[in-house]
């Protein structure tokens, strides 16, 4: 039983060690970027206000959707144990006047 349990703590110190850290990014804005869609490598998190603390260090292409609005799109390094907070304002589609 002492070899099972020594067996368990070993492989749960392995687990714990080699575990990477995550980081956390923030969605903010304007009232432009207010429930705006928040897309990161195509998938989609949610909307604008939104924070999200499970991503893995490494390069993101984040892209935000909004009616009426201009898609914002760009990429992001995250690195290990990093906070990132985006203030973001989104750009209005200007409707051409009939003529």
């Amino acid at each position: 039983m002492k070899k099972i349990i020594i067996f368990c703590l070993f492989f749960l110190i392995i687990i714990v060690v080699n575990a990477e850290s995550f980081c956390s990014l923030s969605f903010s804005g304007d009232k432009t970027v207010e429930n705006a869609k928040i897309f990161i490598n195509d998938e989609q998190y949610g909307y604008v206000p939104k924070k999200i603390s499970t991503l893995l260090p490494g390069i993101y292409r984040i892209r935000l959707e909004k009616d009426h609005y201009e898609t914002l799109e760009f990429f992001l390094d995250l690195t290990e144990d990093e906070n990132t907070s985006l203030d973001l304002e989104m750009k209005p589609i200007l409707e051409e006047a009939e003529e």
